[in-house]
């Protein structure tokens, strides 16, 4: 089941959850929040892939020189047609307790939700040819961080990407049955774009 804009918005407003944009914690007042997901922004943060490397292979891809760090600029950074960067989410969500959602749940049942998160891309930037995630869209019960974006560019035109630009949505699952192990990989507690295997 997705939770609805409205129990976000009230969770987050009685601090049973909280949403952060880098190290402060904001509130709802400086959300997007829709029916059923919150828009998330581009950090300025991102990885550009090193142009020395010329193949890796799938079965060790942890390794720390695939990516040097860089930043998004004021004037904007141009992803080139068939260009490839990792990015990330300027927002974060802490979920990981378990939370009554009101008028979810019978009572009787004693029922607690635990809640995971999705991510997935805005359609506007989907059909100007950019995608923001290739697999990694979903986050465990328990992840805390921005969600890493794989930017590919599609299009047959060059995109030009701007800090603070509504680049996807986040949606929040609850999960139904015994209570989940909670998530504690390698790719938690992250605030910045996170490169194959955990390498930040």
């Amino acid at each position: 089941m997705i939770v609805t804009g409205t129990e976000f918005k009230s969770m987050i407003n009685m601090e049973h959850w909280q949403a952060f944009d880098g190290d402060d914690q904001i509130g709802t007042d400086q959300l997007t929040i829709g029916p059923n997901s919150v828009d998330v922004s581009l950090s300025p943060k991102i990885k550009i892939p090193h142009p020395s490397v010329q193949e890796v292979s799938i079965d060790q891809p942890a390794t720390g020189d695939l990516y040097h760090d860089g930043y998004i600029p004021e004037y904007g950074y141009i992803l080139r047609s068939g260009d490839f960067i990792l990015a990330c989410t300027r927002e974060r969500f802490v979920t990981r307790a378990p939370m009554w959602i009101p008028g979810s749940w019978n009572v009787r049942q004693e029922c607690r939700p635990y809640v995971a998160q999705m991510y997935d891309g805005r359609s506007t930037m989907g059909r100007l040819g950019l995608m923001s995630h290739v697999t990694a869209g979903f986050g465990d019960y328990g992840f805390e961080g921005c969600f890493t974006l794989e930017l590919k560019n599609v299009a047959p035109w060059d995109i030009k990407l701007v800090e603070g630009t509504r680049i996807g949505q986040v949606s929040f699952h609850v999960l139904v049955g015994d209570r989940p192990n909670s998530y504690d990989g390698q790719y938690n507690h992250n605030n910045g774009p996170v490169g194959p295997g955990g390498t930040r």
